[in-house]
């Protein structure tokens, strides 16, 4: 949709659209337990541009990776503000207090929301994507301010500043790469076949799983019969597909054939 009917729109406009009220409620819950303790911290302005700038790439990152699957929700500018969360432990070790019990329980909330993101229907890629960017967008914003003993303002260390520079470069190189890989690379499965594992994976491994991962179950298809009993399949990359000696009386039967047929 983005590339192909010109609908640059949704790059932006994703981040702001949800799949119902539940996903609403646990989107908008965890951007007010993050981003309300961000914002105290470092103002409304910079955590705004974290958020946005997270939550651009994780739709390039998206449509490049899952090209036949429609993805909205502020998941991955959310998990631009937990980059952010990483960037601040980061640039500030030295005056943070408790680190390493922040660190532990960082490293955990991170870990439990990228392992749930292998589940159908999340989309890992944008909040891989969200958590790279956020973390990069952050490092040149996310500084304290440092004092001494006499209570004088000390200056900014050195390495952060070089950090600082690194954050600024990545962000503007992500982006452009971002848009020429979505806007002029062949599709991804193409050069990164095994990619798609990065967002789900079917578990338990074997014949009978309790969710799959193919694009016939995840992106859907369209399926007609015609009066010879023909199925005429509209497969996820959007080809048209004669189909015979398929199961029309169920849908796990049309799903198997989009699956015989399609992919």
């Amino acid at each position: 949709l983005i590339v192909n009917n010109g609908e640059a729109w949704r790059i932006f406009i994703a981040m702001f659209l949800h799949a119902g009220i539940v996903h609403f409620v646990f989107n908008m819950t965890a951007l007010f337990s993050i981003g309300l303790v961000l914002e105290q911290d470092f103002g409304s302005a910079k955590i705004g541009f974290i958020y946005l700038v997270s939550g651009i790439f994780s739709t390039l990152v998206s449509a490049i990776f899952l090209p036949s699957q429609v993805m909205v929700g502020a998941s991955g500018a959310i998990f631009g503000l937990l980059g952010a969360l990483w960037a601040d432990i980061f640039q500030n070790w030295g005056v943070k207090k408790c680190k390493f019990a922040t660190f532990f329980a960082l490293f955990i909330i991170t870990m439990i929301n990228v392992i749930l993101g292998f589940m159908p229907y999340l989309d890992n890629f944008a909040h891989l994507g969200g958590l790279l960017m956020g973390f990069l967008a952050a490092l040149p914003l996310v500084i304290h301010s440092r004092y001494d003993q006499n209570h004088q303002k000390q200056r900014v260390a050195i390495y952060q500043h070089l950090f600082q520079l690194l954050g600024i470069l990545s962000v503007i190189i992500l982006l452009l790469v971002g848009f020429i890989v979505l806007y002029m690379a062949s599709p991804s499965y193409n050069w990164c076949p095994w990619c798609k594992n990065i967002s789900c994976i079917e578990f338990p491994p074997g014949k009978h799983p309790y969710w799959r991962c193919d694009d016939c179950n995840l992106s859907g298809f369209e399926a007609k019969i015609n009066n010879d009993g023909v199925v005429i399949l509209t497969c996820p990359n959007e080809k048209t597909v004669d189909a015979l000696n398929c199961d029309t009386y169920s849908e796990s039967g049309l799903t198997t054939c989009c699956i015989d047929n399609c992919l």
